[in-house]
């Protein structure tokens, strides 16, 4: 004869589940935010870049060359950096966050450095927090470099490519957390 099959009721499963743990699990899932961006590709690619050079620089573990940690790595120095330069980090109100969901380009005056030969989405898995840092640093960007401008446009993605530059000029000088 032939091996008999094991029904699930024969198979004994040994697991012990932290009921604690589980709610910990949950609450971070609902934590975690997305940062939606559409830029271009080559800049996409130059942020990949340069996190697999930090990996290196700073000998780095794999769990943290990932978009994620940089992005919040990212947060931490510019906050450091822009509370230096400009004294305080600015917090939105209704007429900002109206402003940076405008997007109507036509005709309006974009900032320099924004280019879109090659536009993709690219989305970045991150906690409220750092979500939050970063759309108070754009918003300090922008009203201390940008509106004296005359720059009627801006968003969270315009903001990514001021966040690449940073951490290309500032590579080596990356406040590790």
């Amino acid at each position: 004869m032939g091996k008999q099959k094991k029904g699930f009721e024969d198979i004994n499963l040994n697991i012990d589940i932290d009921i604690e743990d589980l709610k910990q699990e949950q609450k971070n899932e609902k934590e975690r935010k997305i940062l939606l961006l559409r830029i271009d590709k080559t800049l996409k690619d130059e942020f990949q870049k340069e996190i697999t050079k930090a990996f290196f620089i700073y000998k780095l573990d794999f769990s943290k060359q990932t978009s994620t940690y940089m992005l919040s790595l990212l947060v931490h120095n510019m906050s450091e950096n822009y509370l230096d330069k400009y004294k305080s980090i600015l917090d939105l109100n209704d007429n900002d966050i109206a402003f940076y969901s405008n997007k109507n380009t036509k005709g309006r005056n974009l900032p320099p450095n924004v280019y879109l030969n090659t536009p993709i989405n690219y989305s970045i898995i991150t906690t409220t927090e750092v979500l939050e840092g970063y759309k108070k640093l754009m918003n300090t960007y922008y009203k201390n470099e940008l509106a004296k401008l005359g720059i009627s446009r801006y968003s969270n993605a315009f903001f990514f490519y001021e966040m690449v530059d940073f951490l290309k000029s500032n590579l080596n000088n990356l406040k590790i957390i």
